[in-house]
């Protein structure tokens, strides 16, 4: 599907000097089937965004980034700015080209572009607080070494992002997207014991360090999200309901 849908786009991206005004939304960056399939995930991700830059240049375009493109930070400090630097490793290569196709056609054509560093989407079917209540359901060892993270509910994610429309600017404008809590693993791996009647099993060391992202800037324009900072109860109890009347259906969506 997604190799088809770039075929298709790329199909037509010779017509680009008929591009209109309307906005644009291009999608999160390529994850998932991307092991054995690298050369279309650098493809979707780094020369996509150029292809509708091109097809759409008097467009509105806001880009799904990610906050992982910065590097490890103090859990103290609060998490990266949208003026920290990205991170100069090889793994965040193609994250970074993403973000500079999309900077340097903004640059040359003036195109309006909003790039949303996300950190990280939940909703009750995915999102890393399932991934912890999924691992706590079927005893499965939960990893220390990361031990704070950042995370919005899809719904307040998507709002915020369908609003910064109306501030995309030339050069890019740079956000980040998430929460205004910094999460704890273990605590929150408690408490989410506590609401799924399951122990959890820690493995590894905590770090002091992790990809935070802090999101001052989308809170003061578009204020605090409508869902709690904490979505745990709401998780942790939505798995929980299943084990009540059939426990193999806990982790069955």
């Amino acid at each position: 599907m997604v190799s088809r849908l770039f075929a298709a786009i790329c199909s037509t991206s010779g017509h680009a000097a008929t591009a209109g005004s309307a906005e644009c939304a291009l999608p999160r960056r390529h994850e998932v089937g991307a092991t054995g399939q690298e050369p279309l995930t650098w493809a979707l991700n780094t020369h996509l965004p150029a292809i509708v830059c091109r097809k759409f240049t008097r467009s509105r375009i806001v880009a799904f980034s990610t906050g992982n493109i910065y590097g490890l930070v103090p859990a103290t400090g609060g998490g990266s700015l949208e003026t920290d630097p990205r991170a100069d490793w090889r793994i965040r290569h193609e994250l970074s080209g993403r973000e500079r196709m999309l900077e340097h056609f903004s640059l040359t054509q003036g195109t309006k572009v909003g790039l949303i560093r996300l950190n990280y989407a939940c909703d009750l079917r995915y999102g890393v607080l399932v991934d912890l209540a999924q691992k706590i359901l079927v005893g499965a060892p939960v990893d220390l070494a990361m031990s704070w993270f950042n995370t919005i509910w899809q719904g307040d994610a998507n709002a915020m992002t369908l609003r910064c429309i109306e501030r995309v600017a030339s050069p890019p404008l740079l956000l980040n997207l998430t929460g205004p809590e910094l999460l704890n693993v273990r605590e929150t791996c408690e408490k989410l014991g506590q609401l799924l009647g399951r122990k959890p099993v820690f493995v590894g060391m905590e770090s002091p360090t992790a990809l935070l992202s802090n999101a001052r800037r989308a809170l003061n324009w578009f204020g605090q999200p409508r869902v709690s900072a904490r979505p745990v109860d709401r998780v942790g109890r939505r798995l929980a309901a299943p084990r009540r009347t059939d426990p193999e259906q806990a982790h069955a969506f």
